[in-house]
C-alpha cells in the first residue's frame, strides 16, 4: 500500500491515478490543516465524478458517530459498530468504482482501524463450485432504507465476469438463496475472516484513503473515540461517467 504526501496545493493527479489504477489502494497524507476538504473534493472531482449517496443527491456526508442514532439500527456509519468485510455500494446496479475517505479527526483512543482483502487473493483460494455459484446465479440484494432512492431491491451475483465483487452480507436476502448460494456465501465469509490476507491501516489525522471499491473488500474495527470524524465520497472514473447499466 502506498503513501505520497500533499505539501501544499498543487496535486499530481496523474500519479494518484496510476497508482490507483494499478495497486488499487492510495493513501495521500496531508501536511497541513484542511477542515472544509478542499483538496479531498479537488482530488475525487479531477479523478472523476461523485456518486449519489441518496435521493436528496448527497454526495458527501459524514462517518461519524451519532448520540442521537440508534445503535442497533442506524446506518453504520452513525455508530462506533465493526463493519465486517464488505464492498460498498453493493445494492446499486453498477457499484461506485472507488471510495474516498478523508479523515478530520483521527481515533484518539486508536479504534476504527481499516482492513483489506484483496479480492484476487479470495478467488484464488476459493472453491470453483463457490466461484461458479457467485458468479452465475444472481441473489436479491434489498437497499438500505438510508440509501433508498428509486427500488426496493436488485438482483444481481455477487462476483462479475471481470472478477469485481459486490458483498454485503446483511443485505441479501438469505432467505431466498438455495442450497448452493448459501453455502458460497458460507464459504466467502469464511475466507474473509483469514487474516493472513487482511491487511490492517490506522487512518491519521489528515489522510486521504482513495479505494478500489470493486477489487478489495473492507472492513472497521470498532470505534472506540466517539469524536473520530471522517467524510466519505464514492465516485467512478471518468471513463465510466454516462455508462449504462442494461435491465
Amino acid at each position: 500500500m502506498i503513501s505520497l504526501p500533499i505539501s501544499g496545493p498543487d496535486l499530481d493527479i496523474y500519479q494518484y491515478e496510476r497508482v490507483l489504477s494499478a495497486e488499487g489502494v492510495l493513501f495521500l497524507e496531508l501536511q497541513f490543516a484542511d477542515k472544509e476538504a478542499n483538496i479531498f473534493k479537488r482530488i475525487v472531482g479531477q479523478l472523476g465524478q461523485a456518486d449519489v449517496h441518496d435521493s436528496l443527491g448527497t454526495t458527501l456526508w459524514d462517518v461519524k458517530y451519532d448520540a442521537g442514532a440508534d445503535q442497533a439500527n442506524a446506518a453504520r456509519s452513525l455508530t462506533t459498530n465493526e463493519f465486517p468485510m464488505h464492498t460498498d455500494a453493493s445494492f446499486e446496479d453498477l457499484p461506485p468504482k472507488y471510495i474516498g475517505l478523508y479523515v478530520i479527526q483521527e481515533d484518539t483512543l486508536g479504534g476504527g482501524v481499516s482492513q483489506f482483502i484483496d479480492s484476487r487473493k479470495v478467488l484464488a483460494a476459493m472453491s470453483m463450485k463457490s466461484r461458479r455459484t457467485l458468479r452465475h446465479t444472481q441473489f436479491k440484494i434489498r437497499v438500505p432504507q438510508e440509501f433508498m432512492q428509486d427500488k426496493a431491491f436488485i438482483m444481481g451475483s455477487i462476483v462479475d465476469k471481470q472478477g469485481n465483487f459486490r458483498f454485503r452480507k446483511e443485505i441479501i436476502a438469505l432467505e431466498e438463496c438455495n442450497e448452493a448460494q448459501l453455502e458460497a456465501i458460507s464459504e466467502l465469509e469464511t475466507l474473509l475472516q483469514d487474516e493472513s490476507m487482511i491487511e490492517s491501516r490506522f487512518l491519521k489525522t489528515g489522510t486521504i484513503m482513495l479505494l478500489d471499491n470493486r477489487r478489495f473488500l473492507h472492513a472497521r474495527t470498532e470505534v472506540k473515540d466517539k469524536n473520530r470524524h471522517l467524510l466519505r465520497m464514492r465516485f467512478n472514473p471518468k471513463s465510466e461517467i454516462g455508462v449504462v447499466v442494461a435491465a
